[in-house]
Order: structure tokens, then C-alpha cells, then sequence
């Protein structure tokens, strides 16, 4: 195993990604048996990877001006391993840029590129030439410059600008191309923040905390959840602060039903039976039965009981009624961004099904709300069609449900509240609260 062995695990999972438009998160595991890395080396492809991704349009504008090549005749992996060179260079100030060069010369030969070695190390040593020089995208149109600026498909930057304004829009985009954190809750049936802080404290982890969220503690993205001290004893879930609202908002509480009618990966269905003091019942449904082994294996880790799985496509009608029903319906992601950058390079025409979809699921699963009682639709996403107007939809159409209004953050709603990661520094985010009158 050499240094060289994360960049090769970068270009395959990057090729993967292209070819089967596999997620790079999981696709990280086979590149780390595939080239046998060590946890460090593991990290840093998973990176490389990530800000590739992150950035690889306006890498591919750097290129275009510094490559004697047009991009479109280079091979894929020479391609590959020339933007994960300029992102070292210009992303990642721990590499040193010769070992960026070195690297990305070194894999060329190791693929079998050899005859490429030399245009390679030409290009990128321009780039560190003129890194302090580099071109600067220029648009008459305001969307296209954004979109290239920032590495995001042009019809979502579009829009933005549209609804929010090119400000907000700039914010946003830029947002999502910033590190993120991760937010560790505590389990509350086992321990506390005291005791769990204390337990990072001993091992040295570096975390940041939020008197907003006195039962949370943020760390670097990059650290895997399972090697932190009182993962397997069940101390921490994982859960961002927007999704972790969802059960506050909805009013969960000891001694009643839930239903989580698409529970996958289960954090809703987590944070609710935690709010609820391992009493009352909470139902998951999700059509992937695979993800529901997931989620019991989780509270089993997590000491929770009162979790029951059903495997069901929430479109068809379930037996039942409960307190509270929540509807996390499947949507774009398009406010998961910086967690999922692959997100941007979805095409506007994948996502045009997903309202009535949306519509559909929460038409069926409002029979299951108990009259008087809640129900809580939400998205991680922050397009207006998938929202809003899916909302007015169902309104318009139930006249047994009607908005109520909540708090969050401190800022009072009318039943409807979009979370954004450069205002609320959460993943973009959309909750609407509702309740069955009759």
C-alpha cells in the first residue's frame, strides 16, 4: 500500500459513479477492499471523491483553459486523476502540490496511461503556476454563471433565483460546498450529555456544541460513527437538526401511536420512541425490507423496544389508526446537497413524478390519523413544487385537515417552515404541520 492507493480509490469510485450512478458514500467500501487501504487512506478517497464531485464543473472550466487537449477526447481516467490533482491543489491545503503532481503522474503510469504522464504533469503544474490567477467564470446570464461558479445543475440554480432571489440562491450553493458536520444526539434512555461529552473528552474527540441543541454535539463529517466511543453501547444516534425536529413538532410524546410510513434510514422513528420514553408504539413502514433490518438493528443497539417494522409501499392502504402519523416522502434531495453532492448531477426531467407521488402517499396515509390527531409531512428538499404546493394540494382536496402552527429555532410558522443550511445551518429541509378535525 503506498499514498498512491487513495487517489486510484478516487478515480474507481468517480467511474462508478459515472458508469452506475453509484453513490460514492457506498461505493467507498469495495474501493477499500478493493486496494486494501487503511482507515487514513480510506478517509482521504472518500474526500478526493467527494470534493470531485463538489466542485467538478468549475474544475473542468480550469482545465479547458489550461489543457492543450479538449476534455471530451481525453481518456476517463486521465480525466479522473487530473481533477482530483487540482483539488488537492487547490481544495485540500494539507497535500503539498508536488505530491499532487507526483500522484496524479504516478497513477497515469499505474493505470497504463503512460503516454500521458507528461501531458498530466504539464497541466498541473499551470495550475499551480497561475493558482492565485486562475480564470474567473463570466456570464451574461446570472443563472449559468452560478451554476458554474459553484458546481450545481443550472435549471435548480434557475429555480432558486426565480423564488428566493440571486443572494439567497448564492448562499445556498455556496453552503452546500462547505464541510459539514455531523450532529451525534444523545440516548436519552441510557445516558446523557454530561456523561456522553465526557466520553469525548477521554478519547480526545474534537466536537462542537449548541446551546440550540442542548442534547446534541457536533463532529467532523469524516470520522466514521462506528469507531466513536459508545456507539455500540448505544449512547448517540445520528440525526441532523432539521429531521431531528420532525418529532418535536409533531407533538410526540409518552403513551401514544406513531406511525412512520417511510421510516428508511429510521431516524425519525429513532428520535420519536426517545421522545416518547420507550412507551406507546411506533410503527416504521418502508417499502425496502432491507433498510428495515437497518433500523432494528439500530434500536436494538440503542436499547429501544417499543420500534415495530412493517414492510409496505405507503402508496397502498394500511390497517390502523394513530396519534400521529409522520410522512417523509421520497424526494429530489435537493436540500442534502453537501451530504450527498451527487445530488446535483440529478437531470430536471428525474424529479418531474415526484409531487404526485408525494401527493399520493400522503392522500393514503392521512386515513390513518386518528381524528384530532397529527400529521406531518416532510422533505429533504427545498424546491417549492415537492413543498408548498404539494401542501396546498392536499388542502385543498382534504377539508378534514387543516395547518397548525408550531415553533422551531425559535421562529414562529403557520404550519409550514423550510430549513436552509446557510440560515439554520441544518441540510435544507421541509416540514408542515396539520391536524385531522374530523
Amino acid at each position: 500500500m503506498s499514498s498512491l492507493d487513495s487517489r486510484l480509490a478516487a478515480v474507481y469510485i468517480l467511474k462508478r459513479f459515472r458508469k452506475q450512478r453509484a453513490w460514492a458514500s457506498e461505493t467507498i467500501t469495495s474501493a477499500q477492499s478493493r486496494y486494501e487501504l487503511d482507515p487514513r487512506d480510506t478517509a482521504l478517497a472518500a474526500i478526493l471523491s467527494k470534493s470531485v464531485l463538489e466542485h467538478e464543473s468549475l474544475i473542468d472550466y480550469y482545465l479547458e483553459h489550461f489543457s492543450s487537449i479538449p476534455l471530451n477526447q481525453l481518456d476517463e481516467e486521465v480525466l479522473n486523476l487530473l481533477r482530483i490533482g487540482i483539488v488537492q491543489i487547490l481544495y485540500l491545503d494539507r497535500i503539498p502540490d508536488s505530491a499532487a503532481v507526483d500522484t496524479a503522474v504516478s497513477g497515469c503510469r499505474t493505470l497504463g496511461r503512460k503516454k500521458a504522464c507528461g501531458f498530466v504533469n504539464a497541466v498541473l503544474r499551470s495550475i499551480i503556476r497561475n493558482k492565485n490567477e486562475l480564470p474567473v467564470p463570466d456570464s451574461d446570464d446570472p443563472a449559468a454563471g452560478l451554476a458554474l461558479r459553484y458546481s450545481h445543475p443550472k435549471w435548480l440554480v434557475q429555480r432558486l433565483i426565480q423564488e428566493h432571489g440571486s443572494e439567497h440562491t448564492e448562499a445556498f450553493l455556496k453552503a452546500n460546498n462547505e464541510i459539514d458536520s455531523r450532529s451525534l444526539y444523545v440516548n436519552t434512555l441510557i445516558t446523557d450529555s454530561d456523561q456522553f461529552i465526557s466520553l469525548l473528552q477521554e478519547h480526545e474527540i474534537s466536537y462542537v456544541t449548541d446551546p440550540q441543541w442542548p442534547e446534541s454535539v457536533q463532529i467532523p463529517q469524516m470520522r466514521r460513527v462506528d469507531q466513536l466511543p459508545g456507539y455500540h453501547e448505544g449512547m448517540f444516534y445520528v440525526q441532523d437538526p432539521a429531521a431531528h425536529e420532525v418529532s418535536s413538532i409533531a407533538g410526540v410524546s409518552p403513551n401514544i401511536s406513531v406511525l412512520d410510513c417511510c421510516a428508511a434510514p429510521g431516524g425519525k422513528t429513532i428520535s420519536s420512541s426517545i421522545k416518547m420514553e420507550n412507551t406507546g408504539s411506533v410503527t416504521a413502514c418502508d417499502i425496502h425490507e432491507n433498510k428495515l433490518k437497518r433500523i432494528m438493528e439500530n434500536c436494538s443497539r440503542l436499547h429501544i423496544t417499543n420500534v415495530e417494522c412493517c414492510a409496505h409501499d405507503a402508496r397502498e392502504a394500511l390497517s390502523g389508526s394513530y396519534d400521529v402519523v409522520l410522512a417523509d416522502v421520497p424526494c429530489s434531495g435537493m436540500g442534502v446537497i453537501r451530504k450527498r453532492p451527487e445530488i446535483r448531477y440529478k437531470r430536471e426531467e428525474e424529479i418531474l413524478s415526484l409531487p404526485q407521488i408525494q401527493f399520493d402517499i400522503l392522500s393514503n396515509v392521512s386515513r390513518n390519523v386518528k381524528p384530532g390527531g397529527t400529521l406531518v409531512y416532510s422533505t429533504c428538499t427545498v424546491l417549492k413544487e415537492e413543498n408548498e404546493d404539494v401542501i396546498k394540494h392536499f388542502l385543498s382536496s382534504h377539508s378534514d385537515f387543516k395547518l397548525v402552527p408550531f415553533t422551531t429555532f425559535g421562529q414562529n410558522c403557520d404550519g409550514m417552515f423550510t430549513y436552509w443550511p446557510q440560515l439554520h445551518h441544518t441540510d435544507g429541509f421541509f416540514v408542515c404541520k396539520m391536524k385531522k378535525t374530523s
